[in-house]
């Protein structure tokens, strides 16, 4: 795996955390609403659909809970990786992946232009790459 996508999986997992923390707000606002609405109304099933709705929201406490598991190995893992790297690719990187921010700011905090920063950012990957390729043996 290339450095880049390496690197890439930090923000999809984030992402992908992100989401399931949206679905489970949508579903507890969809229990509140369920209680509300049909509790007037005796002899319905509220119970239920309530019930299966904190039944999702458990299993998507628990799909949350491994995803963090896995986003925080990752990051520790690519933290080891990149601290390699000279300081000021460390921090480059670092920037952009681990704190997503774009290239703009980066460019502005290391008060180069975007294009240096694409460039530096290239060759980062590049070393990293060898880095990568060293660790798992195949160089």
């Amino acid at each position: 795996m290339k450095a880049k996508e390496y690197l890439k999986n930090i923000e999809k997992i984030d992402r992908l955390i992100m989401s399931k923390l949206q679905q489970k707000n949508d579903l507890r606002n969809m229990r509140i609403t369920a209680s509300y609405s049909d509790m007037p109304r005796g002899g319905g099933c509220t119970g239920d659909k309530v019930g299966g709705i904190v039944e999702k929201i458990s299993e998507l406490d628990e799909e949350i809970d491994k995803k963090v598991d896995e986003l925080i190995a990752l990051k520790l893992e690519a933290t080891r990786m990149i601290n390699k790297l000279d300081a000021r690719e460390n921090l480059l990187l670092d920037m952009r992946y681990m704190q997503g921010k774009e290239w703009a700011e980066i460019a502005e905090e290391f008060s180069y232009e975007e294009r240096n920063i694409h460039r530096l950012h290239s060759n980062a990957l590049s070393r990293l790459d060898e880095f990568i390729q060293k660790e798992k043996g195949l160089q």
